[in-house]
């Protein structure tokens, strides 16, 4: 929401109320199901019933640390072992970047862990050396002077759709709009692929 998002929807703040829910791309197709939204950012394609899901494009995660951070628990590089004993920051717990990043990295035990649940709290908790974690491109050029690194060939791809319900409003056809235009200035262009899907 921070990176992207809230900048689409503020030329419609003045127009519109907006009731903003937080929660990991990866559950926030539940919020729609349940009907506490009328709209959401999510990882799954396959659209919720009474929804149209369009695909945005996608946002590339790479695991990052600040450089004093680094140089104590990865002195000799991001090895499995480095990574099972190295502090991580979790957004929350839905958030699996990191423990996907481990898991595609062999790393068996979970390394201890520190759950800092808001946007910019995240970024200013990794970029102070509390521990390590997967930050979108969109975050990572913000305070690159502040951060590694880990694995320049760590990166992992998550791919966005929006979706909404098929009620026809005029409203919810702006905030989709400036949504998509969003999308196509900050996502990686280069995954963008099916249109709408009903």
């Amino acid at each position: 929401m921070a990176t992207w998002v809230l900048p689409a929807l503020a030329p419609l703040a003045g127009d519109y109320a907006f009731d903003l829910h937080r929660e990991d791309q990866e559950h926030t197709s539940a919020l729609l199901r349940a009907g506490s939204v009328m709209a959401a950012v999510t990882t799954d394609a396959d659209p919720v019933p009474g929804c149209t899901s369009t695909r945005l494009g996608g946002m590339s995660y790479r695991p990052m640390a600040a450089p004093a951070f680094v140089e104590r628990w990865f002195s000799d590089g991001a090895t499995a072992t480095a990574l099972e004993r190295a502090p991580v920051v979790v957004f929350d717990r839905h958030d699996d970047l990191q423990h996907r990043y481990l898991r595609d990295r062999g790393v068996r035990e979970s390394p201890p862990a520190h759950y800092v649940p808001a946007s910019a709290d995240y970024l200013a908790a990794i970029a102070l050396g509390l521990g390590w974690g997967m930050l979108p491109h969109q975050q990572v050029r913000e305070r690159e002077s502040d951060l590694t690194d880990l694995d320049p060939d760590g990166a992992i791809d998550v791919v966005l759709y929006w979706q909404q319900w098929k009620l026809r409003s005029a409203g919810l056809d702006r905030v989709r709009e400036a949504v998509l235009a969003a999308a196509r200035t900050e996502l990686d262009q280069a995954l963008i692929g099916a249109a709408t899907r009903s």
